[in-house]
This record gives structure tokens, C-alpha cells and sequence, in this order.
């Protein structure tokens, strides 16, 4: 059960930073950053973060994605 709180703080504060971002884009003061990620990791790194929860409801994932596929990603696409 604490895991399932952890993901949810988690969740919130991702939300609380999706909506910082918003607003700073709508005041005209916000700078991205864009980053080169190995998308295969960081889709790996999101899985594991609801691992328990997919667990929980009897799901599962199969990730069909390329070893050497490169996404660009801002720091707010952060799963960790």
C-alpha cells in the first residue's frame, strides 16, 4: 500500500509541474530545455514505476520498441 501513495504523490506532482508549465508558457516565461533520451529506457523506467499497480489490476506490458530509437523529451516528461 505505500507504493500505491508513492505513486500517487508521484502522479500529483506531476501534475503540479504539468500546470506550472502551462502557466509560465501562457505568461510567456517559460525556457524549454529538450533533451536527446533513449526512449527505449525511459519507457522501460515508466513501466517499472507503475509496476505494482499493473500488477494490482491484472495488466501487462509489452514494449516493442528499437534498442537505439532516440526521443526528444522535455525534463517536465520525466516517469521518475
Amino acid at each position: 500500500m505505500r507504493y500505491l501513495c508513492t505513486s500517487r504523490t508521484s502522479r500529483i506532482g506531476d501534475g503540479i509541474t504539468l500546470l506550472l508549465a502551462l502557466y509560465r508558457l501562457h505568461k510567456q516565461q517559460l525556457c524549454l530545455h529538450v533533451e536527446e533520451v533513449e526512449l527505449r529506457g525511459f519507457l522501460e523506467k515508466a513501466v517499472v514505476a507503475d509496476e505494482l499497480l499493473l500488477k494490482f489490476g491484472h495488466l501487462s506490458i509489452a514494449l516493442k520498441c528499437d534498442e537505439d530509437v532516440i526521443g526528444f523529451l522535455t525534463p517536465y516528461s520525466s516517469v521518475v
